[in-house]
């Protein structure tokens, strides 16, 4: 087997490796993204339900936003 071949194959096998690598990093960045906006979602989805019942019991004043609404780690 030339040289060559062997070289054009580990060449072929890093490459692909480094590809992986990043699209591996990527998607787990997207993942963390997705769960970060899910979680927010959560949170808005009960504040706003808490915020339909308070103003049909009521109908006076809005319900102040929850400090913890958005977080510590928005980045």
């Amino acid at each position: 087997m030339p040289e060559w071949l062997l070289a054009l194959g580990v060449a072929i096998v890093a490459a692909s490796g480094g590809v992986l690598a990043s699209r591996y990093g990527r998607v787990a960045a997207l993942e963390k993204r997705v769960a970060r906006l899910d979680a927010l979602n959560r949170k808005l989805w009960v504040y706003l339900r808490a915020q339909i019942d308070h103003s049909y019991r009521s109908g006076v004043q809005p319900l102040p936003l929850p400090d913890d609404l958005f977080g510590d780690d928005e980045s």
